[in-house]
């Protein structure tokens, strides 16, 4: 057996709405599932789990936004290449698009979309090219653009 992709991507967030203003309306991602989970056992929650997808089907990938019911937030942030995950991304098919999107709906971008070559993601030097931006949840989570060209 081997991976097959992403199944999916947590991130706890602090003001929920804030953070589905920032995924579903600025980005753009379907919000499929919006519920308060409760669980027991050694890692208890009782939380409001919102799904978001941008693609539609069995075994698509998907982010899950989660707030905390039962204790106040915590944590800070990754920092840029510090260990551990410090940044995710997205592809798109019109990163200019994107770009106004977030800046319209308030959020900063870092770049206007440079232009960088393939083995910025993983493919041969020269392989082909990618535009890239990346900018900053409501949380201060960075994330990143992508469109192939």
């Amino acid at each position: 057996m081997a991976v097959t992709g992403v199944s999916h991507i947590a991130i706890g967030v602090r003001d929920m709405e804030k953070s589905l203003a920032f995924y579903r309306d600025a980005l753009g991602l379907s919000l499929t599932v919006d519920r308060r989970e409760q669980s027991g056992g050694e890692h208890p929650k009782d939380r409001r789990a919102c799904y978001l997808r941008w693609s539609e089907g069995p075994g698509s990938s998907y982010i899950v936004l989660d707030s905390h019911l039962d204790r106040a937030p915590f944590g800070q942030p990754a920092e840029l290449f510090q260990v551990g995950v410090h940044h995710f991304s997205f592809l798109t098919d019109d990163l200019p698009d994107m770009v106004r999107r977030i800046r319209d709906a308030g959020y900063e971008v870092w770049g206007d979309g440079s232009l960088r070559d393939g083995q910025a993601n993983a493919e041969p030097e020269g392989d082909h090219e990618v535009l890239t931006v990346m900018s900053v949840d409501p949380d201060g989570n960075i994330v990143q653009f992508d469109q192939w060209l």
